[in-house]
């Protein structure tokens, strides 16, 4: 009787033995907890006032040829006015991130008003044809980047990105590589005014779940 005591005493130790090990087990083989979100950047008020005056000189420089051209120099103006709004708060990331929507909005003019005036750098159909994929890749999130925007939504803005691919395309068809690309490069800049607005409104990632508690 005292063996089959013993040995039930031995199978008990060895079977919690067992399943110590296996919590324990379990326990370490869960994957670890996401990091946290990272803060916002801090941005030197001094360094984002002066970004704002650059792109004001810029911005009065500007000679608008068309109806679509006076639009986004508006819009330019619109957000450096907001950016400079931002800044008087101490609101230095929206500040930042708005100023660089307006330089988005501004670089257009720069790039159309050498439309059919040079030749423009050595191109060939097909790079500007994979840079017009990436392009066009850009221009469908911006629907995305849309959604984060406060109304007013510019959706102006995406529409006038989306004429300048169609022109973009069009001149690649016509051989006119140079304006192709100078369309182009336009559609791009407007896909980052809208990416920039986006990351200006949209609220941060929310902070990880805490991580399960393991079993006792």
């Amino acid at each position: 009787m005292k063996g089959l005591v013993a040995r039930m005493v031995a199978k008990r130790t060895t079977l919690s033995c067992v399943s110590t090990i296996c919590m324990a087990l379990m326990v370490s083989a869960q994957p670890p907890a996401p990091p946290a979100p990272p803060p916002r950047p801090a941005h030197n008020p001094q360094d984002v006032s002066q970004r704002i005056r650059d792109i004001h000189l810029r911005l009065e420089a500007a000679q608008p040829a068309s109806a679509e051209e006076r639009e986004l120099k508006s819009f330019a103006q619109r957000y450096l006015a907001e950016a400079e709004a931002a800044l008087a708060k101490h609101q230095t990331f929206l500040a930042l991130s708005l100023a660089d929507a307006a330089d988005a909005c501004r670089r257009p003019l720069d790039h159309l008003a050498e439309i059919d005036r040079r030749p423009g750098p050595a191109l060939t159909p097909q790079a500007v044809a994979t840079h017009l994929r990436r392009v066009y890749f850009r221009l469908r999130l911006c629907n995305y980047f849309l959604k984060q925007i406060p109304q007013p939504k510019p959706d102006r803005l995406l529409d006038i990105a989306r004429r300048f691919y169609q022109l973009a395309q069009e001149s690649l068809q016509t051989g006119r590589l140079a304006n192709a690309e100078l369309y182009a490069v336009s559609t791009d800049d407007l896909t980052h005014a809208l990416e920039s607005l986006a990351q200006a409104y949209a609220p941060p990632p929310p902070a990880p779940p805490p991580p399960p508690r393991p079993p006792r």
